[in-house]
């Protein structure tokens, strides 16, 4: 198998990698040779991740632009081989290669099969590729669950709130689904996926400085109309997906 080469779908990595040239791979890598009894998979495992994930990608962008008309198919690949389509196209690739939610890579796909940017605001896309960069389907999964929870801090002694804010504290927890509880259960765990969410955009941070309350281990987190978009298009995401 030549380097490059895309493994074909159906192909295993512990099938792909016996037909792997060592030689092929100790070149590629020059000084790590010495350590070649694990360099074959080592570098075997990254091709055939970014293959894996290049046709998760190209699948769903088949699938999100099964719908369109001819005319809009000959905008598409208008734009597709033009320099610009083809630079976007790229920074779209990049970001399919390090994010490892199938989940994610389909909602890029979503994104950019959107041309015209009709259904997305060009904002709107660029903030949603920084959010999904290299992250993970727990996260995705975390992220489906929070941001749909309808219990809220009452703030009323806090006019003109910019959102509602929510405490994932015990109780909320016990309101999920139970992969999400097992999830979330950890106060460790549960902190660190929700401060992930927010610094991602996913979620939004508690405007208020401090919050007092009982209920277990909490982490507050925000929910805007921003997150009901990028909800949305995680589901959708995932509907395509299951077609």
């Amino acid at each position: 198998m030549m380097a490059g080469e895309i493994v074909p779908s159906e192909m295993s990595f512990a099938q792909w990698i016996e037909e792997v040239d060592l030689g092929d791979l100790a070149d590629e890598a020059g000084e790590l040779a010495e350590v070649a009894p694990y360099l074959k998979y080592v570098v075997g495992a990254y091709r055939w991740y970014r293959s894996f994930r290049a046709r998760q990608f190209l699948r769903s962008l088949s699938s999100a632009t099964q719908s369109f008309t001819s005319e809009q198919r000959q905008k598409f690949e208008q734009v597709i081989k033009s320099d610009i389509g083809s630079e976007l196209l790229a920074d779209y690739a990049e970001k399919v290669l390090r994010t490892s939610s199938r989940t994610a890579i389909a909602a890029l796909a979503l994104l950019y099969a959107d041309v015209d940017d009709v259904t997305y605001s060009r904002e709107f896309k660029r903030a949603t590729m920084i959010a999904l960069e290299g992250i993970s389907e727990d996260r995705i999964d975390a992220f489906v669950e929070l941001s749909q929870v309808d219990e809220f801090i009452p703030d009323k002694n806090l006019p003109n709130v910019p959102y509602p804010v929510a405490v994932a504290n015990d109780k909320l927890i016990a309101a999920l689904s139970p992969e999400a509880r097992e999830l979330l259960e950890s106060p460790e765990l549960r902190i660190t996926i929700i401060s992930d969410l927010i610094r991602r955009g996913l979620l939004m941070p508690d405007f208020a400085s401090a919050r007092l309350g009982d209920g277990g281990v909490g982490m507050t987190f925000g929910i805007t109309q921003q997150t009901a978009r990028l909800r949305s298009v995680i589901l959708h995401a995932r509907q395509l997906l299951s077609e």
